[in-house]
């Protein structure tokens, strides 16, 4: 009976370090692509910064994750501003880990093993999406996409090989948590999140104001976007996150920390400017629990209450909105005004349309899903109503049930599972945490508002989200440990 369980506990580990090692190829191969498309001008710093990123990861990894997750809010401000010629996030997060792992498994031989149940479903849900992976791969001749992979030519989300990036950034989150449980103690890492999270504000309202007050970079690209981030949906789904961390640290008894106070206005503020509907919408519905929370269960009715009357008012009346030439009020028009917002062009509509799609993808492979990545190429052909939409090339406006589709429903409850999980460590703390439970309580409400946004659209499809979203989960899931009734980990 020993023997079998030490063989299964084997089989177990094998199968841990196989799904690492993979990934480790996988940050090689994007090392590759962004050498492969430098500029050569840029080509020696780049491999100088490279070598600095290893470097530091590999004397002290602390210092390295520490200074990559304050930073991710400014790398990418400075990309969208164009100073930097390209995103960086993914390639610097590609070499930390190439170093690490370097480091903890070849050098030291120290185990990677998970102490909580969060970081096993994470080690369960990275083995399904390599699996997705590879099983998206092999429908392509192998000439073909060894070509394609070494071609390392810009890829775009309708091409077959997208999968190669959509598993990365998926799995880039998923391994950032998994490095912070293994390196950084539940003590330390709440000693680190209150700067970082300082950090995060001060970057973000720097250059929000940046673009507000100089249009730089501009508004409109593409789409309109708000900076340090590039999609305004996206930046709301973080500015709502900060909004209740900074207002949850507000409260605390016998003092009110100015800073975080104009912190909270900010944000209040800047997620209003933003016209972001999934944004203001988690931030009435949190709003209203926090207030209920705060102030008593009388406000969970008066604080609704309060907006569905101003909503009531402004359909009765629309001209309020609609003569006005204002860009900011024009934008709410379209969200507020029930005409507008079910005419069939609005956004409501076309999110109905990617989620019918969704569901269509979701009813032929509910085990599997159709594939890493491949939401967007194959969409159009899916539908679950009646009415099929062809025309509709999108994401699904719902990271949930893109997930699903891409990945199926078996690995959608593993995520829903993390979450859960991460609820529990997260009330765990709030017991016996001291100095950190208003941070805790405030991260708490944050993590709620971020998942509701998630709901309208699907911000964890970029890099810098995946990172900060993960970051959120490994504070909140490891601070249970700092009181005696958990365990700390080792590193």
């Amino acid at each position: 009976m020993v023997n079998s369980r030490e063989k299964f506990d084997n089989i177990l580990e094998i199968l841990r370090y196989s799904i690492f090692i993979a990934f480790l190829i996988l940050c090689s191969w994007l090392i590759c692509v962004y050498f492969r498309r430098v500029p050569p001008i840029l080509l020696i710093p780049g491999i100088l910064a490279m070598a600095g990123i290893a470097v530091l990861s590999w004397w002290k990894i602390l210092w390295s994750l520490g200074c990559f997750i304050a930073c991710i809010p400014l790398v990418s401000g400075l990309y969208v501003t164009g100073v930097l010629p390209a995103p960086l996030t993914s390639f610097c997060f590609a070499g930390i880990y190439v170093s690490w792992f370097a480091k903890r498994v070849f050098l030291h031989k120290k185990a990677i093993a998970s102490q909580a149940l969060i970081g096993h479903l994470i080690d369960i849900l990275s083995a399904i999406v390599l699996l997705s992976l590879v099983v998206t791969i092999s429908q392509y001749p192998l000439d073909y996409f060894v070509w394609r992979t070494l071609s390392f030519e810009i890829i775009r989300k309708d091409d077959p090989i997208f999968c190669m990036y959509a598993a990365f950034i998926l799995l880039q989150g998923f391994f950032l948590y998994r490095m912070l449980e293994l390196e950084v103690p539940g003590k330390k890492i709440l000693g680190w999140a209150r700067p970082v999270f300082y950090i995060h504000a001060v970057t973000i309202i720097f250059f929000s104001l940046l673009q507000l007050l100089f249009n730089v970079p501009a508004k409109y690209k593409k789409h309109f976007f708000f900076s340090p981030f590039d999609d305004v949906h996206s930046w709301g789904s973080y500015a709502v996150l900060l909004f209740f961390l900074f207002l949850g640290l507000s409260f605390v008894k016998h003092k009110i920390p100015k800073l975080s106070v104009l912190f909270a206005m900010f944000f209040f503020c800047l997620i209003l400017l933003s016209t972001s509907a999934s944004s203001v919408i988690a931030l009435v519905i949190t709003g209203s629990i926090f207030v209920a929370r705060k102030f008593g269960p009388r406000w969970l009715m008066v604080f609704p209450g309060v907006l569905l009357a101003g909503l009531l008012l402004i359909n009765l009346y629309p001209s309020i909105l609609e003569k006005s030439d204002n860009f900011l009020v024009q934008r709410y028009a379209k969200r507020l005004i029930v005409k507008t917002l079910i005419h069939p062009g609005s956004a409501l509509t076309g999110r109905y349309r990617s989620a019918d799609q969704a569901l269509g993808i979701i009813r032929e492979y509910p085990l599997t899903g159709g594939g890493i990545g491949t939401f967007y190429r194959i969409s159009r052909i899916y539908h679950f109503s009646d009415t099929p939409h062809p025309g509709r090339i999108q994401n699904a406006h719902n990271y949930y049930l893109q997930f699903c589709a891409d990945l199926g429903i078996p690995a959608l409850l593993l995520f829903l599972g993390i979450i859960f999980y991460t609820y529990k460590a997260g009330f765990k703390a709030l017991q016996g945490v001291t100095k950190s439970r208003d941070l805790v309580k405030g991260l708490l409400f944050g993590f709620s508002a971020y998942l509701i946004t998630m709901l309208p659209g699907h911000p964890l499809l970029l890099s810098n989200q995946q990172f900060l979203f993960w970051f959120v989960i490994a504070v909140i899931g490891n601070a249970y440990q700092t009181f005696p009734e958990g365990k700390e980990q080792s590193a």
